[in-house]
């Protein structure tokens, strides 16, 4: 038996009251029938009846028209008609069952028919399921022989109401999971079982199904579970997009979407449940190297480093630097259980700090080779990166081993770890600064890797956890990040252009400026400052957003033809390729999707600039336009744009016929660079569904013509090999057939001693292309080794420099992935191949590529809204959320999904600062508009989530601006639910400890001019709306609490008496403000403000005095308030008849409040302001704050009569016992004067009366 375990009898009372609620009604008595008979018969209407007796207006219609057709209001009984069971019934029917398991329904039927109650079976039925159910979640009966014996019969039972208890009570096994085979088998029967459930036509049967599997484990659910029409063929399951593929097919079959969305919520939350913490550096260390590649390619570091450290050749050096530069990755050294070893990773740090100056000083910088141009960006920030984490990892594992031996006091090694990742970019930087000072080429690699760090520092700062509250700091003696970054930036546009003006300081090491103001930075070290440009594309796109067209500018007035343009050609040539590199990387980073219409239209001018370059016969050096000019076009392929889609089919033929024209024109290097470029683009186009597969193959047999004529080019070479080998990624046919075909070929002329060096040259420039970004390759092992066989004994240097390069950028290639080349990766392809986020994150993106043609709504918010949900409780791993989200706002999609998709950044806003810039962008208007009350409403809500993480002028615009026009007098009728949701929303930001200063004033500004827009309501209209607005100044209060005393009693002037009445004694009444503050409420009144309800607020008032636990409402500070209030009297008592009634109506509220408990509750005081929930106010109050406005005028005055039995209550408890006195005296001269008032009365003329009324 798996589970046994007898049940107590307070089980068994539990599960009786549980089944006892079948009893309840919901049927109206027969005096409340008529009783809205009677009404409708006095002249009412039904919605006058529904609100005065609180009933539904469907419920009162359908009773008056029951009365109109048969003259009366209850239903006759009917024969045949079970009547319902009583809990009576519902526990003999346990009984029966638990005594006499072998009952049948026909003879419970009977027993109950015996007793009085007629039932059905499909009753019996429901209660037996129900005591099931609890019998099994008490662990009374045996799972396992319960399921082997009720389940074949209950199986074949398709009734709704058994599948939905059978799904119940099968969703209980997960909670008594033990670790038997036994249970592991009935699992296994129960979870299949089930999705034949949830696979089932029918809505509701599927529906009960997919409730159940939303218990069970993500590791319960196997692809054998999923229909016929989205399965995978056996032949392509271990293709590596498999289960991406067959999720998304899943979703779009599934019937019953909302039970599918909980089932797919369940699994999105047991996926974050167990993801661990930096996986996504994880990933990135990983890389991507496929177990089907072999050890070849994973040998290319320990090959390349070796060859560097054995070789003589002076000739050979540069080239086996540039390969180290791409490959070079020192293993780590763990122990025998798999952990790293502290003091080999400190080791690899200072190794790798130490190959950093070696690289700087041994990488050659040939202006004219262009595809090293195109590279070098690229290698630097890989090694950077390489080395960042490294000397992390050593910094890291040092400070492990001060602390083992404890050097250091615990407090400043937590500070040091705290900071490590600080530390270790001043290392680096300190690298760099040593080595700048050199020849043109030494710092145009420093200039390059200095931008690689800042890269890397950037989107490891940007995927960093949130911040908690109370965290470590980062002391004075730190440089922060965004002042380092932007020291980064300013150097390098002080580098390219001598008219820029640095907004702060830039790092003195590069002799970029004369004393005259003249730029003396060398060719090199401004062509590497340009291209080092776009690698700070994700510091331009975090932290200096504003300063995109100023960078763009630059280049822009670099480029050939321009009247500001370089004289050196090399400057002329890397401009061009900058400016489309920068362009690539912005588009790549969907800056248009988080940035206005003057970014967008920025773009696509500079695009334009770039494309008249390129096309322009009369300029000489436009190569570098031409290849930046491929690279932008490549990465508008893929952006789903239909104009974008547009612009690239056109730009692409007209690159195609450039590249076809007349060679003569055209030098060799703009021909190799046409070539590259058209390749790069045809298969860009291609993937993305721009071009058909005639044009592709058009391209590629234009390239193959090309190279068959000129086989010492290494461009064409180059060329091909990149379009064969992306074509036939992408499944086209004739460039798989060629692939082998070339493969072979090129292999052979690379190991043929006797062809021309070039033609060599251009076979391994070929394979690298052919294989190189291959994810997955047949056969590596022999075009890499083979290149290692040239790099070792072949006598041509430049053959052996070359070709190391190249292997250390096949290398890169595979160890490389497109999400480790932005700042944050555009989707989760870094995850598992099995995660359920993933897959839905795909199918979202392609739902944003594709529209509502593709995706139906309802399907994508199936898909986004788990993502949304469970955003709310986790933080998802780093992705560009603008790239993913933008698309499903854009298109139509509908509200649900807009609003989904504002729920999921505002959530992820705190984390992702691609959430939080998309998000901002959707606060300020025109965008803001097109949002639905709903989504605004939900932003309001949540507030305090992400009001730090946007900007402050998209904050002040979205709450000040635009949330004040919600108060507006017309149009706050109709939009209290968004005004209550702005209250709410500042109230819990206001709350939070130490908000930025700007954001807090941006919320004080807010509250105060709300307030300023509250003002008093006509009388005529007090039944109407005014009523609802009585929440509003509660949420107007609940702000107000949380600022400062004196910046309260600045805003809160007496200046309307029922607005400022009522806030001022709610804030009293919650011990917020202390009791002096009435008397600004009670002075207005002697001023001649009108009294009118002001007495019951304050009589309200005191009250919660007494119930609220704050030292401003104590015993003692509520006893020298009425002691004052006593004096004011006195002193005002002499003359100002009005004026002293009010104030005894005040002193007995007060003495009646705090007296006892009974009297004010007798005179209608309640125990809170509204013990009722919104929208549920009973009928008999017409008013939600005052009730009856009879009695909120009378109730003050009618404390006098109490105040005789509530003073003698009040002074026999302490501490007002020990000032007995003062109340004595106080009210002594009014009961002499209530005396002497009588003198002009015929018995007070006795002389014995008389007598006792003096004293005398």
């Amino acid at each position: 038996y798996l589970y046994k375990r007898h049940l107590s009898t307070e089980a068994i009372n539990q599960s009786d009251s549980k089944l006892s609620t079948m009893a309840k009604t919901k049927k109206l008595s027969k005096d409340v029938r008529d009783k809205i008979v009677d009404l409708h018969k006095a002249g009412m209407g039904y919605k006058t009846i529904a609100k005065q007796l609180g009933e539904k207006v469907t419920t009162v219609g359908a009773i008056i028209r029951k009365w109109k057709k048969h003259k009366r209001t209850v239903n006759l009984p009917r024969p045949g008609a079970p009547c319902k069971i009583s809990p009576r019934g519902v526990a003999m029917i346990m009984r029966t069952v638990r005594n006499q398991p072998r009952t049948t329904r026909e003879d419970l039927v009977n027993d109950l028919k015996a007793a009085g109650t007629i039932v059905t079976k499909k009753t019996i039925d429901n209660v037996v399921y129900r005591w099931l159910t609890l019998m099994m979640f008490f662990q009374v009966v045996d799972v396992g022989s319960t399921w082997t014996a009720l389940g074949p019969k209950l199986s074949c039972d398709s009734r709704p109401l058994v599948v939905k208890a059978i799904a119940e009570l099968l969703a209980l096994l997960p909670q008594l999971t033990v670790k038997t085979e036994e249970y592991q088998k009935l699992k296994e029967q129960v979870v299949s079982f089930l999705w034949g459930y949830a696979l089932n036509k029918e809505p509701e049967v599927a529906s009960c199904g997919y409730k159940a599997l939303s218990e069970f484990s993500e590791a319960a659910h196997t692809l054998l579970h999923l229909p016929e029409q989205v399965r995978v063929p056996l032949d392509r399951r271990r293709s590596s997009n498999v289960p991406t593929t067959t999720q998304q097919r899943y979703v779009v079959v599934i019937n019953p979407w909302s039970a599918f969305e909980l089932f797919l919520t369940s699994l999105v939350r047991q996926e974050m449940t167990q993801m661990p913490r930096g996986v996504y550096h994880s990933a990135l260390k990983r890389g991507s190297l496929r177990s089907d590649q072999g050890k070849t390619v994973a040998g290319i570091p320990g090959f390349m480093l070796k060859t560097y450290e054995k070789s003589k050749q002076p000739g050979l050096k540069p080239g086996l630097a540039a390969g180290l530069l791409l490959s070079f990755d020192l293993p780590v050294q763990t122990d025998r259980d798999g952990r790293p070893i502290n003091r080999f990773l400190l080791s690899r740090g200072r190794s790798y700090q130490q190959m950093l100056a070696t690289l700087i000083h041994e990488v050659n910088i040939q202006p004219s080779e262009w595809h090293r141009a195109l590279l070098l960006p690229q290698a630097w920030r890989g090694f950077m990166s390489r080395a960042y984490h490294a000397v992390l990892q050593g910094r890291r594992a040092e400070l492990e081993m001060q602390q083992k031996q404890g050097k250091e006091s615990p407090e400043e090694l937590q500070y040091k770890q705290h900071c490590a990742w600080l530390w270790v970019r001043d290392q680096l930087t300190g690298v760099v600064k040593s080595a700048a000072k050199d020849s043109p080429v030494v710092q145009g690699n420093s200039i390059l890797a200095l931008s690689g760090l800042a890269a890397v520092l950037a989107k490891y700062e940007s995927n960093m956890p949130a911040d908690t509250e109370g965290g470590l700091g980062v002391g004075p003696e730190i440089l922060s990040t965004s002042t380092w970054l932007a020291m980064v930036l300013d150097t390098l546009l002080s580098i390219v252009s001598s008219s820029y003006k640095p907004r702060g300081q830039v790092f003195p090491w590069f002799l970029h400026r004369s004393y005259s103001g003249e730029n003396t930075a060398s060719a090199i070290a401004r062509s590497c400052a340009a291209l080092a440009l776009s690698l700070v594309v994700p510091v331009l796109v975090a932290w200096h957003k504003d300063s995109v067209p100023q960078v763009i500018a630059t280049l822009r007035a670099g480029l050939p033809g321009s009247p500001t343009a370089d004289d050196s050609q090399a400057v002329q040539f890397h401009s061009g390729l900058a400016l489309g590199m920068l362009l690539s990387c912005l588009h790549q980073e969907r800056l248009s999707d988080v940035s206005g219409q003057k970014i967008t239209e920025l773009l696509m001018s500079s695009l334009d600039t770039l494309e008249a370059c390129c096309f322009d016969s009369n300029l000489e050096y436009n190569a570098g336009c031409v290849l930046g000019l491929g690279l932008v076009l490549g990465a508008l392929s893929g952006s789903g744009q239909t104009e974008h889609r547009a612009r690239v089919s056109l730009t692409l033929d007209k690159l195609l016929e450039a590249l076809q024209g007349d060679s003569s024109s055209q030098g060799r290097m703009l021909q190799e660079v046409l070539a590259y470029s058209v390749a790069g683009v045809g298969v860009a186009a291609f993937s993305g569904g721009v071009v058909d597969a005639l044009k592709a193959e058009e391209i590629m047999s234009a390239l193959r013509s090309m190279t068959e004529e000129s086989q010492q080019t290494p461009g064409f070479s180059l060329a091909l090999g990149l379009v064969v080998h992306g074509l036939s990624s992408c499944g086209h046919g004739k460039a798989e057939d060629i692939q082998p075909r070339l493969l072979d070929a090129w292999i052979k002329i690379l190991l043929a001693e006797g062809c021309p060096t070039m033609q060599r040259l251009a076979a391994v420039n070929g394979l690298v292309a052919l294989v190189g970004s291959e994810t997955g390759i047949l056969q590596v092992s022999l075009p890499t080794f083979g290149m290692g066989l040239i790099i070792t004994f072949s006598g041509a240097i430049g053959l052996q420099s070359n070709s190391a390069c190249l292997v250390g950028h096949l290398h890169l290639a595979h160890m490389s992935t497109s999400h480790s080349r932005t700042a944050v990766p555009q989707d989760f392809s870094y995850l598992p191949e099995k995660s359920v986020i993933r897959s839905v994150v795909d199918f979202l993106t392609e739902a944003g590529k594709k529209g509502p043609e593709f995706a139906h709504p309802s399907l994508v918010k199936t898909a986004l809204g788990p993502l949304a949900t469970v955003g709310g409780s986790y933080q998802y791993p780093p992705v560009n959320w603008s790239a993913i989200l933008s698309p499903l706002m854009r298109l139509n999609f509908g509200e649900v999904v807009q609003h989904q998709c504002i729920e999921l950044a505002s959530n992820q806003a705190q984390s992702s600062q691609s959430a939080s810039l998309f998000l901002g962008v959707w606060l300020s208007p025109p965008l803001v508009h097109s949002l639905s009350m709903q989504t605004r409403g939900h932003l309001y809500d949540n507030l305090s989530v992400w009001m730090k993480h946007v900007s402050e002028d998209k904050l002040q615009v979205y709450v000040e601006t635009l949330g004040l026009q919600q108060f507006q007098q017309d149009v706050r009728p109709q939009r209290l639910a968004i005004c209550l949701s702005l209250l709410r929303g500042l109230a819990q930001a206001m709350a939070l400890p130490n908000p930025p200063n700007t954001v807090w004033a941006i919320l004080c500004t807010t509250i105060e001019k709300i307030f300023n827009l509250f003002f008093l309501v006509n009388h005529t209209t007090r039944n109407g709306w005014c009523d609802q607005e009585v929440h509003l100044y509660v949420g107007v209060s609940k702000c107000l609490s949380e600022l400062a005393d004196t910046e309260i009693d600045r805003i809160v002037q007496v200046t309307e008496m029922e607005k400022t009445g009522f806030i001022l004694a709610h804030l009293t009444s919650q011990g917020r403000v202390p009791l002096l503050g009435l008397n600004d409420v009670i002075t207005a009144v002697l001023r001649g403000w009108s009294s009118h309800k002001v007495g019951w607020l304050l009589l309200q008032t005191f009250y919660q005095c007494r119930l609220a636990a704050s030292p401003n409402t104590g015993v003692s500070k509520r006893m020298e308030w009425l002691l004052e209030l006593m004096g004011l009297i006195r002193n005002v008592a002499y003359g100002v008849t009005t004026a002293t009634d009010f104030l005894l109506q005040v002193f007995a509220a007060a003495v009646i409040s705090w007296g006892d408990h009974t009297m004010p509750l007798l005179l209608g005081v309640r125990t809170q302001w509204f013990p009722w929930q919104q929208g549920s106010k009973p009928p008999g109050l017409p008013h939600a704050l005052y009730g009856d406005a009879v009695l909120a005028e009378q109730s003050v005055s009618l404390c006098l009569l109490g105040l005789p039995h509530s003073m003698r209550q009040l002074l026999a408890k302490e501490p007002w016992r020990e000032h007995f006195s003062h109340p004595t005296d106080f009210l002594s001269p009014f009961c002499t004067a209530a005396l002497l008032a009588l003198k002009s009365s015929t018995d007070f003329k006795k002389k014995a009366v008389w007598t006792r009324a003096y004293g005398w």
